[in-house]
Order: C-alpha cells, then sequence, then structure tokens
C-alpha cells in the first residue's frame, strides 16, 4: 500500500475552514443574543441604592454603542478563534477591566478610550476578513481595550453606590453582551460554510464580470 502523503502541520496562528456549530450552540448562541433585551425592561428607580448600583452596572455595557459594539465584536473574536482563546480572552478580560476600574476609581483617568475601541473594531475587521493574526496580537489589544476601557468607567463608582455590587453587574453585563457576540459567531459560521459549499452559480458568474470589468 502506497504511503499516503503527509499533510503539513499548520501554523499556530493558523485559523481552520469554519463548519456550523451543533444545534445545542446554535441555540444557546441565540439565547445569549436574546439577553441583549434585558436592559430595555430594567427598572432601577424602583429598587433601592444597592440592588440600584448592581443594575446600573449591569446596564452600563448595553448603555452607549461604542462599548456594546467593541464587547461583541471581542466575543466574535473569541469564538472564531476557539479553543484556549474562546475561554482565556472574555477570561483576561474580565481581570484587566477589574484592575482598570479599580484604578479609576481611585482617581486615574484614561482619555485613550475612543482610541482603544476603535482598535478592537479594525482588528475584528480584519479578522473576520480572515487575515490571519497572531494570538499573542489579539491579546495584547484586547487587553489593552479592558484596562482602558475600566479605568474610562471607573469614575462612575461613587460613594453614592455600593462599589462591589456595580463591579460585579458591570462585569456581568459585559460577559452576557460577549455571550450574544457567541451566538453571532454562529451565524458567521453558518454563512462562511454556506458561502464556501453551497453558494449558487450565480454569484460566482458575477464575481467573474466584476473582476472582468
Amino acid at each position: 500500500m502506497a504511503n499516503k502523503r503527509a499533510r503539513p502541520t499548520p501554523p499556530r496562528h493558523y485559523v481552520a475552514p469554519m463548519k456550523p456549530t451543533s444545534r445545542s450552540g446554535h441555540l444557546a448562541g441565540s439565547a445569549g443574543a436574546c439577553l441583549l433585551l434585558f436592559p430595555t425592561i430594567a427598572r432601577p428607580a424602583t429598587l433601592d441604592a444597592a440592588e440600584a448600583s448592581w443594575l446600573g452596572g449591569l446596564v452600563h455595557p448595553f448603555a452607549e454603542m461604542p462599548h456594546l459594539g467593541a464587547l461583541l465584536v471581542l466575543g466574535i473574536a473569541a469564538a472564531l478563534l476557539g479553543g484556549r482563546s474562546a475561554w482565556g480572552l472574555p477570561l483576561m478580560f474580565v481581570g484587566l477591566t477589574t484592575c482598570g476600574l479599580v484604578f479609576g476609581r481611585e482617581g486615574a483617568v484614561a482619555p485613550m478610550s475612543d482610541v482603544i475601541l476603535t482598535t478592537v473594531l479594525c482588528f475584528a475587521l480584519l479578522l473576520l476578513g480572515k487575515v490571519h493574526l497572531v494570538l499573542a496580537t489579539v491579546a495584547s489589544l484586547l487587553g489593552g481595550f479592558a484596562l482602558f476601557h475600566g479605568l474610562s468607567d471607573g469614575y462612575l463608582i461613587t460613594r453614592t453606590y455600593a462599589d462591589v455590587p456595580y463591579v460585579a453587574g458591570f462585569l456581568g453585563g459585559s460577559l452576557v453582551v460577549m455571550a450574544a457576540g457567541y451566538g453571532l459567531a454562529d451565524w458567521i459560521r453558518r454563512f462562511r460554510f454556506w458561502h464556501e459549499h453551497h453558494r449558487p452559480a450565480w454569484i460566482d458568474r458575477m464575481h467573474g464580470w466584476h473582476l472582468g470589468a
């Protein structure tokens, strides 16, 4: 029997062709995306100070579109990278954001939050465009965003509300948004799989006409 030709080992930063996830994973991701509706029905005014602080922190990641978009992108990126990155990157984000919140509470200011958000969004566009990035680069961008994100929002923790409930709600809300990003990543996988294996022939013809024009 002839020896089969050995396949070359892909580099560590290689992103394998994506296949659709299982039905249970699809349902779990869709449920995480539905949790984005929670802040729209919350009523912090009916709660006491501690509960309002917790709910205020929980709703905060949903309140500003740059933060919401960046957290969704981070969830999508972690899910698409897969492996240890799927849980390691969110955990690193939570840890560094907590450090940033503590330093921000003590008076540190980070005026470059918008720059960090823009960097993360640009990185996500590169990732979704199938540009293979080294994991260290991804972790560096994520770590910088998490730290500056915490610093820029640390001033919101005042003596009026309990610090611990606010931080717990803030981190919990961030994880909810990233979980919704996992759900969106499942739809992206399905679209890529369909586009690579089941797309109609007229799409290829239109692409050829565009290149020939």
